[in-house]
This record gives C-alpha cells, sequence and structure tokens, in this order.
C-alpha cells in the first residue's frame, strides 16, 4: 500500500484492534457534555431529538454534535 491509510492490527490475545481501542479512548477522553450528544447522533439520533433528550436548544446539540467530532479527528488523526 501506499502507507497513507494504516490497517488495523489484531491483538492476538484479546482479538481486538488497535483503532477500536483507540476508538474507545477516543470517546473516554470526551467531557459527558460532547460525548452523550456524539454517541446518540452516531445511533441515529437528530439534533431535535438529541435536544429533546438533553433538554438542550436544537443549537446546542447540534454544536456539540460537531465538537465531538472535531476533537474525535484530532484524537484519531494517525488513522485518518
Amino acid at each position: 500500500g501506499s502507507g497513507l491509510i494504516r490497517e488495523p492490527e489484531l491483538d492476538s490475545k484479546a482479538g481486538v484492534s488497535d483503532i477500536g481501542m483507540d476508538i474507545g479512548a477516543a470517546l473516554f477522553r470526551l467531557s459527558p457534555s460532547l460525548r452523550f450528544p456524539f454517541e446518540l447522533h452516531s445511533q441515529g439520533f437528530t439534533c431535535d431529538e438529541i435536544a429533546n433528550i438533553l433538554d438542550i436548544s436544537r443549537d446546542a446539540a447540534h454544536k456539540r454534535v460537531q465538537r465531538a467530532r472535531r476533537e474525535m479527528r484530532r484524537h484519531l488523526r494517525d488513522y485518518l
């Protein structure tokens, strides 16, 4: 390959890929105010639904999802 995209390596003992562990670690590093909207959005909830669930404005829900995406990209930049 060109080396631009790294294939996830499997840990032969645990059967868990490095990227999977790194995604979990990156999620854990998000503050709860960003992690919860991000997790809901990744489960298919809309920003309107997230706003209702968390009792925040739609704009706040959208901004939190976008900020969480930026932080996740930064934490996972080695894989992107």
